[in-house]
């Protein structure tokens, strides 16, 4: 009787401890009041954006959410989860980034280098173009330049056809003059990996970026595969929904080729965090903004946009094409990540994405304000992003930008030579633009402002 009495003991027990294990989508008592304030702004907010599928999720130190909202599939109603599996388009980006990096470390790809190194077929340009260039969206390379062609695509492209897509156009400015942002940049990169490591892009990924961080949801998207979960894409046509346009995207491959859930993304992100397949010191210079050969912070580092909002550092990548948009967010000194993802091309996920920032932190993902009149506008702006920056600046690296009073002295000389009425109202475009020939204002620029010119 004594065994038996212990056996059920253990099997109550065990169903105890089975109940009590965190559940994708079930909110614990820690956040359950900003999950219940989310929820109620995702109704109201879903209906007013005619939204009709959304993925939610978010993970803050040990304690991980998600959820799905609407619908995945409209004609077959299969409802929206967190295992919707969505096209990520851009959000691909800091994915390729992250497998440059790794080839970095082990010695396979040198970021100086001319890409012509790694892709020998690639044309030649009035100038040299560097892997790092392509990083930061400094290659000159163009974007779309035709989107009713480039951008509707219907069959298969291979890696050599989708790089003779853009390989003859001129480049839109000397390589490290301009950010200019471009997916074939990163198809490039996507070529660049390809010819440095002797893998196709797509198996690279799955061994060394995928694999590693258990991020089983995560591929190379292609029509013809059965991908489980996978949503159906929607837009707006005269005001009805209807099913998105047909694209292959497989010409967008290593700028925006694959597919995954938002659970997977905070894999991603907190394995970056966790520094699981990449070093602290290749993960900070990802993270930190590349400037142009003139000076300028450019607010993009390496395949992330780096941000500071309401002077908290994080980084993030929105994604946008047909079938979807995405976003991702991470604020690595906060342990907090959020992703979404929406099948709706009207839509705009980071709404939502932000309004839950807000909620976990408990102060404003950004702060926007006017006063109506644009020269008081710009000595605002001016301030905030400085003030920002500068507490940006200390939460990532624990220490200040500025560390002498003549430091501090050059660059408050160089704000309020700029930063001042008379200057805004003798000319107030010149006023807003940075003076590259000073080199007390590129020093000053590093030490005082986040804010680029794009």
């Amino acid at each position: 009787m004594k065994s038996i009495r212990r056996t059920r003991f253990c099997f109550v027990l065990l169903i105890v401890v089975f109940i009590c294990q965190p559940v994708w989508g079930q909110p614990a008592d820690k956040y359950a009041e900003q999950i219940k304030i989310f929820e109620e702004f995702v109704k109201t907010k879903m209906e007013a954006d005619r939204m009709t599928g959304l993925s939610v999720a978010f993970m803050k130190d040990d304690f991980v959410w998600a959820k799905g909202y609407g619908s995945a599939d409209l004609e077959n109603q299969v409802p929206a989860t967190e295992k919707s599996a969505y096209r990520l388009a851009s959000v691909t980006k800091p994915m390729t980034a992250t497998a440059i990096m790794q080839l970095v470390e082990k010695g396979k790809i040198d970021l100086e280098a001319e890409v012509q190194a790694y892709v020998p077929y690639f044309p030649r340009k009035p100038w040299p173009i560097t892997v790092r260039q392509l990083f930061g969206h400094l290659g000159g390379i163009s974007h779309y330049k035709n989107y009713d062609l480039e951008g509707h695509i219907k069959e298969n492209k291979s890696t050599r056809e989708a790089i003779a897509i853009f390989e003859n156009f001129d480049l839109v400015a000397e390589p490290g003059t301009r950010y200019n942002y471009s997916s074939y940049g990163y198809n490039l990169l996507g070529a660049v990996i390809e010819g440095a490591s002797g893998q196709s892009f797509g198996e690279y990924m799955r061994q060394n970026v995928l694999a590693p961080l258990e991020m089983t949801d995560t591929r190379m998207d292609d029509p013809l595969d059965l991908i489980s979960n996978r949503v159906r894409g929607y837009q707006l046509v005269e005001g009805k929904i209807k099913n998105s346009e047909f694209v292959d995207i497989s010409s967008r491959f290593a700028a925006g080729g694959t597919r995954s859930t938002v659970v997977d993304l905070l894999k991603f992100a907190k394995g970056l965090n966790d520094q699981k397949i990449l070093t602290e010191k290749s993960i900070a210079l990802m993270y930190e903004s590349m400037t142009t050969k003139d000076g300028r912070l450019t607010d993009y580092g390496m395949g992330w946009g780096t941000n500071d909002g309401h002077g908290r550092f994080f980084v993030s990548h929105s994604g946008g094409q047909q079938e979807t948009r995405t976003i991702l967010y991470n604020y690595p000194t906060k342990n907090l990540i959020v992703a979404a993802g929406c099948n709706f091309e009207g839509g705009d996920p980071s709404l939502y994405a932000q309004r839950l920032v807000a909620l976990i932190l408990d102060e404003p993902a950004a702060i926007r304000t006017y006063t109506g009149d644009k020269i008081n506008d710009a000595l605002l702006s001016g301030a905030y992003f400085v003030y920002g920056g500068g507490l940006t600046y200390f939460e990532r690296v624990r220490q200040p930008m500025i560390t002498s009073q003549a430091e501090l002295a050059e660059a408050f000389a160089y704000f309020n030579k700029f930063v001042n009425r008379p200057a805004l109202e003798a000319d107030y475009n010149k006023a807003l633009q940075i003076d590259p020939n000073l080199e007390s204002a590129k020093s000053a620029l590093a030490k005082i402002s986040h804010q680029g010119s794009k």
